[in-house]
């Protein structure tokens, strides 16, 4: 059995995190409980200040639930422009979550930079692949 990744996991493991990533797509199954995020994802040295995007894939299998906030009306047509984050205080969450989780279970936010709004994620297991 291979051993589960968390959103955290997966975001070291790229050149730039999540940071200035772009959400293209998100995909739900809640009947399988799969949940995919299409990003451009900021693949470029830090140090050119000269971006480079490559479309990569957030395949989350064993998806419990995710919460996306009410973004910002001025924004609303704008392309999805995120950052990530795994340092989230219960308190700060939108929603309460349930008592009991299953083992293994992690909580992820993304803060939406354009739209002043977090997308927050509730689950087990998530894989990245490039497009």
């Amino acid at each position: 059995m291979s051993q589960k990744r968390s959103l955290k996991n997966l975001e070291e493991g790229l050149p730039n995190g999540f940071h200035d990533a772009k959400i293209k797509k998100i995909d739900i199954d809640y009947e399988k409980h799969f949940l995919v995020l299409e990003l451009s994802i900021d693949v470029s040295n830090m140090d050119t200040n000269l971006p480079e995007y490559r479309v990569g894939k957030i395949i989350i299998s064993e998806f419990l639930f995710c919460v996306i906030a009410q973004p910002d009306v001025s924004s609303i047509n704008e392309v999805p422009w995120i950052s990530g984050s795994d340092q989230i205080n219960p308190e700060d969450l939108p929603m309460r979550l349930p008592d009991q989780l299953p083992e293994g279970t992690f909580v992820h936010r993304f803060f939406i930079n354009n739209w002043n709004a977090f997308l927050y994620v509730v689950a087990t297991d998530a894989q990245f692949e490039w497009s």
